[in-house]
């Protein structure tokens, strides 16, 4: 389980100020327990602004000298980055010590007498995470597996070398000549990097496809989306970069947004982080500035705006993780089921709330639904098969 220090900072508040919910106390003990040690800055940081601030009355300075070996103990190795609090403040300071030790020693034993709380047989498969794979259909339909370990000259495409190399596919030329188009295609637990020959930057995600011309011709460029793709286009001048899904096209001329566009989802998502970009439907059109959403429900042409937009959340597939700060355990689900390429069952129904999840996309499953036995609720792992079978309590 990783822990945003924004987050953390926040159940640390809670928690200390008696105010936490019995969601959110879950959650803050499974944050300790998941600590790695350069995460103990944060901790050390929380420690001293929570001793600034805590107005102690007089009648608490006691001399306890157990109290102040605890911390040192704590605080023995590596650099001390906490000032030494007045001693009246060391049997407060002394108690959320111990909270956090209590709190890491017991969900540590736990994980170790059971480690899989949550599964409902004995025996279960984990699933690795997704990689760094996709297939490459050229202009005249033959295929090419792409994988980060098979490196250079892949073919000739028109007036354009292709080549993988570490940092993805490339595409090398210059424009003009007949147009060629090649598609790329992720499935489940799959995404590549693509570097088109004017030098925009796309990677695309699981579930997803791309179609574009090996080089583009001399008044615009323009590209077809499904699933979801991170870009980073480009500028040249004079020639716009149009991304087009089905009856939708956002035009760019220069700019970094996410595109969540899966078929079998029924809203289109394109968030914008620099730079500006026009989003249009059939009769309607929206321009977006940085941290504004365009959100398109499917079988409408109307553009709702979301001006606060999560972009922290909408990348972090960008950045390595799965982010969620305010979703149901059935889109954290639906999520889970496209990275690890596995299918998922629920039998029951799933708790109507909200939850903070968050993961990095090279977790093995089993470490991904760790957030599902927090919350007491049971699966099964089948690896043959491929199936993640949801229980809940």
């Amino acid at each position: 389980m990783e822990i945003f220090p924004e987050r953390f900072s926040y159940l640390f508040e809670k928690y200390s100020t008696g105010k936490a919910t019995p969601e959110e106390q879950t959650e803050f003990w499974a944050a300790i327990a998941s600590f790695r040690d350069e995460d103990k800055v944060l901790i050390e940081s929380l420690m001293q602004q929570w001793w600034d601030k805590r107005d102690m009355d007089d009648d608490h300075t006691i001399n306890n000298i157990d109290s102040e070996k605890m911390l040192r103990r704590v605080f023995a190795s590596g650099n001390n980055r906490v000032t030494r609090p007045r001693l009246r403040y060391w049997t407060a300071a002394a108690a959320v010590i111990f909270l956090f030790i209590a709190a890491g020693a017991y969900l540590n034993w736990q994980r170790q007498t059971a480690p899989h709380k949550g599964v409902l047989a004995a025996t279960t498969h984990d699933l690795p995470a997704g990689s760094t794979a996709a297939t490459l259909t050229l202009d005249d339909g033959s295929k090419i597996k792409l994988d980060s370990t098979h490196q250079g000259l892949l073919t000739r495409q028109g007036n354009a070398l292709v080549r993988n190399k570490q940092e993805g596919l490339i595409y090398e030329g210059q424009p003009g000549g007949a147009v060629r188009y090649n598609i790329l295609t992720t499935y489940k637990g799959e995404q590549y990097p693509v570097t088109l020959e004017d030098g925009t930057r796309i990677l695309l995600d699981a579930s997803s496809s791309l179609r574009f011309p090996v080089t583009f011709d001399a008044h615009e460029r323009r590209v077809e989306i499904t699933g979801r793709a991170w870009f980073e286009i480009a500028p040249v001048a004079g020639k716009p970069f149009y991304v087009i899904n089905g009856d939708k096209k956002i035009v760019v001329l220069g700019t970094k947004f996410n595109v969540t566009a899966y078929n079998n989802e029924n809203t289109t998502w394109i968030t914008l982080v620099t730079g500006s970009i026009k989003v249009q439907t059939g009769k309607a059109s929206q321009l977006l500035t940085p941290g504004q959403e365009a959100v398109i429900h499917n079988g409408t042409e109307q553009i709702q705006v979301n001006n606060q937009a999560d972009v922290e959340e909408t990348i972090a597939w960008v950045t390595g993780n799965i982010t969620f700060h305010n979703a149901d355990i059935a889109t954290i689900l639906h999520e889970i089921e496209r990275w690890y390429d596995v299918q998922v069952i629920i039998k029951g129904t799933l708790p109507d709330k909200k939850y903070y999840f968050s993961v990095s996309r090279s977790a093995s499953l089993v470490d991904a639904l760790r957030f599902l036995e927090i919350y007491h609720i049971k699966y099964i792992i089948n690896g043959e098969n491929k199936t993640l079978t949801i229980q809940p309590a």
